[in-house]
């Protein structure tokens, strides 16, 4: 446990219960909020806990993640923010402002790149710019339908452990990704009640997808693993067997064929929110699996 004492009775340490930062978020449970976070609560995530305790009480909490993002050749080591929140009898006491300042201060003095986190529409986007969060990069989504495709028949299968290398290489071949080990996409792989699909060519694993995760993308594909043509396949057949009508995906942006046969106006919005540290991150993609 790591702690270091803050102002009056105020002191920081990794220590909260998932129960009070499920209700701080209006999140129904724990099991929910582990199968939204799953770097963050499950037993094998890398994620570290920051909350404030007042008095023995937990009052503020935010999550952290070292990262490497890769952008075509070049490497940026990033730490991944989330779960900002602060209890509702405390907001307003500057409690979360001082653990993103505390993130950002360890970010400078151990050579990271960036600080970037996500921001909903109710938070408090004054208190990320006044700590230097700029948005960055573009999120584009769209909306998706089932639709059969007999070429596919008997070539997609929900997803099985001994797929997991498989999905890891695909990973490796995007040219906007964050390096991930097996452990981490082992363990991202838990989120409930998260279902991932693959398109088995015999017996090789050509493309995968993963639709919902937690409350983070509850009717969204948001991972996405393959060439855009056998994505498209494998995403729309799914769907069609489910009988589930629409859906919305996430679009990397160097999917651009996929977007194109989607045939729909993307949403756009900014992919998140970047606090530089040794350099901006102007086109930063984060697929979903690694949000936190």
């Amino acid at each position: 446990m790591v702690e270091r004492p803050e102002s009056g009775s105020d002191r920081e340490t990794t220590d909260c219960g998932t129960d009070e930062v499920a209700q701080w978020f209006g999140i129904p449970s724990e099991d929910e909020l582990r199968g939204t976070f799953p770097q963050v609560y499950h037993p094998g995530g890398r994620g570290q806990r920051l909350v404030v305790r007042r008095l023995g009480n937990s009052v503020a909490h935010a999550a952290t993640i070292d990262v490497v993002w890769v952008e075509n050749d070049r490497e940026f080591r990033v730490v991944l923010v989330g779960t900002v929140a602060t209890a509702p009898g405390h907001r307003g006491e500057g409690l979360a402002s001082g653990l993103l300042r505390g993130i950002i201060g360890r970010a400078e003095t151990s050579g990271c790149d960036a600080v970037v986190l996500w921001s909903g529409p109710s938070e408090p986007t004054g208190l990320y710019a006044r700590l230097g969060f700029v948005p960055t990069g573009l999120e584009l989504s769209a909306p998706i339908r089932g639709r059969a495709h007999p070429e596919l028949a008997g070539q997609v299968r929900p997803l099985l452990r001994d797929d997991v290398p498989a999905l890891l290489a695909l990973h490796r071949r995007k040219p906007m990704r964050i390096e991930r080990s097996r452990a981490d996409l082992e363990v991202m792989l838990t989120a409930k009640p998260m279902l991932t699909t693959v398109l088995d060519v015999d017996g090789e694993v050509r493309a995968y997808a993963c639709l919902r995760k937690g409350a983070d993308f509850p009717d969204w594909w948001h991972e996405l693993g393959g060439t855009d043509r056998e994505v498209l396949g494998l995403v729309e057949s799914t769907m069609y067997a489910a009988g589930m009508e629409s859906a919305s995906v996430l679009l990397p942006p160097y999917r651009r064929e996929l977007r194109a046969a989607l045939g729909e106006r993307a949403t756009r919005r900014p992919a998140a929110l970047c606090r530089p540290v040794t350099t901006t991150l102007p086109r930063l993609f984060v697929d979903g699996l690694d949000s936190i």
